[in-house]
């Protein structure tokens, strides 16, 4: 097996990766040769383009023109013109002291109003000065300097994006040279490991591998796009492993989702895997595979979502038996409480949803579980579906405890400002069935009458399952396991 593109933190994938095997790989004679003509000739290009950008920050940049800068231009395009400069006369005496150009341009200055109105076409300017520079008033000879200026920036930027073009072609060449070694090793494995970006970026090469089976995993957050992408002429049989009820392709912009009404017609955060297993009106849903069996939950959280959304599932018989959440009398337990948001609807500048009375309830229940001695604070699980909440816990817990975000919750919260949104159906359904590896209990703190009016999968039924357990309720129960008694 070899993985194309980031680390991977396996240590059974250790040296896998594409670029440390193809390091091992030898080259032909002829690649190692041409490798080195190539760097050479593209040392050599690299030169020629710094000579270039520092002609183009000589005239034009500075405020004065320097002869430096445009000498080699009057030499090639109007030798005339150039020899008149030199410091040596016709009777081959040096001159000394200051620049013949420097003297002869002088200071700028303003054109008058007869020199305005009847401009001198530039062609009859350039005829007067190969006769004799000197003759030429000074407005004539700060036009011809511009002039002379803008040509050598016009020829310098012409030559310079040629010489680009040139060092493409040579980094074209490196590249093929190294594709063709990734080519070799890619051939050797039975398993190439891939994200769907590094595919993309890897097209060329993976297209003479004549891959037959694409397996995606967590199908379900991949934009159909993405999956498009990897349908290699050669590919025979795809399958996608994934939940299309769990979180979808993450994109940047909210008005091209499904939570959106304008982006019904759009649907970019829709995964292949949701549209064929759902189905389209005229077309019947695909058959899927579905894995009934969970090892995760405890059964008090696995029918959450078991009698809303997988009514198939089944607990395994490991999780019948996992001990009680330590200290407290119920192992979920939904808490209710009265205390509103933050800033409320009537603030149109909240960008997000937040709620302190949440915030310093989660803060003091963590800190009463860990201080049972049992669990650490990695074995606990904060999870919530806004930004604004996200970030008022972050600030509140990491005094106390070590707070460990995921990479979408760093990326969320490094943007600019928040976003606000709702949390959708499949939001819920992952933050209840990932609450851990195992999970052993589980504790929401809401407010039901907000939650009534809100958009949130199926509050009633919920609702009404954990009223008829007795799971729902404005105080907390707790037991200490060493003196018999609850509080």
């Amino acid at each position: 097996m070899i993985l194309i593109g980031g680390q991977s933190q396996s240590t059974v994938l250790e040296g896998k990766n594409l670029r440390v095997v193809s390091q091992g790989e030898g080259k032909t004679k002829s690649e190692g040769y041409l490798l080195a003509m190539t760097y050479k000739a593209l040392e050599g290009v690299e030169k020629i383009i710094r000579s270039h950008l520092r002609r183009l920050h000589g005239p034009g940049k500075q405020k004065r023109v320097q002869w430096a800068n445009i000498e080699k231009y009057l030499a090639r395009k109007y030798p005339q013109i150039h020899a008149q400069f030199s410091r040596v006369d016709e009777n081959n005496f040096t001159l000394v002291g200051r620049d013949p150009f420097d003297i002869w341009i002088g200071e700028q200055r303003a054109a008058t109003l007869e020199q305005l109105e009847e401009p001198e076409p530039m062609s009859q300017i350039l005829t007067n000065a190969r006769r004799d520079i000197q003759s030429l008033s000074m407005h004539h000879r700060h036009r011809l300097v511009k002039y002379w200026t803008e040509k050598i920036v016009e020829e310098t930027t012409d030559e310079l994006f040629e010489s680009m073009k040139d060092a493409e072609a040579l980094r074209q060449q490196i590249t093929n040279v190294h594709e063709d070694v990734d080519r070799r090793v890619l051939q050797t494995a039975d398993v190439i490991g891939i994200t769907t970006t590094g595919l993309a970026r890897k097209v060329a090469t993976l297209q003479h591998m004549k891959c037959k089976v694409i397996i995606c995993e967590e199908a379900g957050e991949v934009m159909e796009a993405h999956i498009l992408s990897t349908l290699l002429p050669s590919v025979e049989h795809v399958i996608q492993i994934g939940d299309h009820q769990q979180l979808r392709p993450q994109i940047n912009n909210y008005r091209l989702s499904l939570e959106s009404q304008q982006g019904i017609m759009y649907q970019l955060d829709r995964s292949q895997l949701e549209r064929l297993s759902v189905g389209e009106p005229g077309r019947p849903p695909f058959p899927l595979a579905q894995l009934n069996i969970q090892r995760r939950m405890r059964p008090e959280i696995s029918t959450l979502i078991r009698e809303t959304i997988y009514p198939r599932l089944i607990d395994h018989e490991t999780t019948r038996n996992l001990p009680d959440v330590v200290d407290m009398r119920k192992n979920v337990f939904w808490l209710d409480h009265d205390n509103t948001e933050e800033g409320g609807k009537a603030d149109v500048h909240q960008k997000s949803h937040s709620n302190n009375w949440e915030v310093d309830m989660t803060h003091a229940f963590v800190g009463h579980i860990v201080r049972q001695g049992v669990y650490k604070s990695s074995d606990i699980s904060v999870l919530t579906p806004y930004t604004g909440q996200l970030q008022k816990l972050r600030a509140t817990m990491r005094n106390d405890f070590e707070v460990v975000l995921s990479e979408r919750d760093q990326e969320t919260l490094a943007k600019e400002g928040f976003i606000v949104e709702e949390i959708s159906e499949n939001e819920l359904t992952q933050a209840i069935s990932h609450c851990n590896q195992i999970a052993m209990g589980l504790y929401h703190v809401l407010n039901t009458i907000q939650k009534k009016n809100s958009h949130i999968l199926s509050p009633f039924d919920i609702e009404y399952m954990v009223l008829n357990k007795g799971t729902l309720g404005c105080n907390l129960g707790f037991v200490c396991y060493e003196l018999p008694f609850q509080l």
